[in-house]
């Protein structure tokens, strides 16, 4: 539809200008869900790896040279991506999140995990995380728990006509979202006015703050 690809755009644009200025700001991860009742779900997060490794709680600070786990977080981003995967699947042997249908909690599992190469270790680095999980056939809405200290997450469901999508912060849960889609335009389109506009004061706020460290 135009106007939702207006907004896409949109949002694209202000995530590459976002991505472009931050080297340790802190960016919301991206989580991409789709289910089938009867069936399975599968959630892919592209997230930042290192700030899990290194501890570094995420709902705390907008920038990790601010946390006090600075230093583990520089180690951790410079790890070949080997040894990062390796550090993660320690971290996420029990994931903290918790995806939901009715009254029961869906078990996760841990299908795949890619880290990006080291590159330039004063820009961020995507790790891909990919969980599924059982659905009974019986669900019909699903909710997903992001933990607390990991961000802000954006989280969009995949593979239907009327997508849910959601901005959580660290510690929320989301509303109940049909698995066959029918989440209303005016929702998403609000959703993705605030995160666009999140975006955009972010890329705003790391502006003036480097401007102020040149002085």
């Amino acid at each position: 539809m135009p106007f939702r690809a207006a907004f896409a755009t949109i949002l694209a644009a202000a995530t590459l200008i976002a991505t472009a200025l931050i080297a340790h700001e802190v960016r919301p991860a991206v989580g991409d869900l789709e289910a089938t009742a009867g069936g399975s779900a599968r959630l892919v997060l592209t997230l930042n790896g290192e700030a899990l490794v290194a501890g570094v709680d995420l709902d705390a600070v907008t920038d990790t040279n601010d946390s006090a786990q600075a230093d583990a977080f520089d180690a951790a981003r410079a790890l070949p991506p080997a040894a990062l995967e390796e550090a993660l699947r320690g971290v996420l042997a029990a994931p903290p999140l918790a995806l939901v249908a009715g009254e029961s909690i869906l078990p996760l599992t841990l299908e795949a995990l890619t880290v990006g190469e080291i590159g330039n270790v004063e820009l961020p680095r995507d790790t891909v995380v990919t969980f599924t999980a059982p659905v009974p056939a019986s669900a019909d809405a699903l909710q997903l728990s992001w933990p607390a200290g990991w961000g802000a997450l954006i989280l969009r469901q995949q593979g239907v006509e009327e997508p849910y999508t959601g901005f959580l912060a660290g510690g929320q849960t989301s509303e109940p979202f049909a698995i066959p889609g029918g989440t209303s335009l005016v929702g998403n389109v609000l959703i993705w006015v605030f995160v666009a506009a999140f975006l955009l004061m972010l890329v705003s706020a790391t502006a003036f703050i480097r401007a102020r460290r040149r002085r």
